[in-house]
């Protein structure tokens, strides 16, 4: 049975990418039951992804970790201070080494309310707590 949103993104990040899942929800009091295939989600939704959870756009940089392009506008990640420039060095306690990496914790952030991330800004490094879209 499934309690939180966290519990769902669980289930279906377990999933084989073109497994069939049956799912049955409640809607208007009434059970239902609806047919679900798991995919694997590409580099670009990984992206959109974060864009919405986090508000940054991320780049990868060549000495580890990515790079923040662009910060969303009344984004939680805004009202913090992230800028164009800093580098995310890892979320949640993932270091961020490759595309793999960003993928699983980008996955993850899924059903939070939000993240730890680790930035790097000059020669700081920063532990920042990121309120989730």
């Amino acid at each position: 049975k499934i309690q939180s949103a966290r519990d769902f993104y669980a289930i279906v990040e377990a999933s084989t990418p073109g497994h069939d899942l049956d799912v049955e929800i409640l809607r208007g009091g009434k059970q239902q039951k609806l047919a679900a295939r798991a995919e694997r989600i590409d580099d670009a939704g990984v992206a959109a992804l974060a864009e919405r959870l986090l508000g940054l756009s991320l780049a990868r940089v060549d000495t580890g970790g990515f790079r923040v392009n662009t910060v969303r506008g009344r984004s939680a990640a805004e009202r913090i201070g992230f800028r164009p420039g800093d580098v995310v060095l890892g979320i949640n306690g993932r270091p961020l080494e490759d595309a793999a990496a960003l993928r699983r914790a980008v996955l993850d952030l899924q059903g939070r309310n939000s993240a730890l991330v680790v930035v790097q800004r000059g020669g700081g490094r920063y532990h920042v707590n990121v309120p989730l879209s």
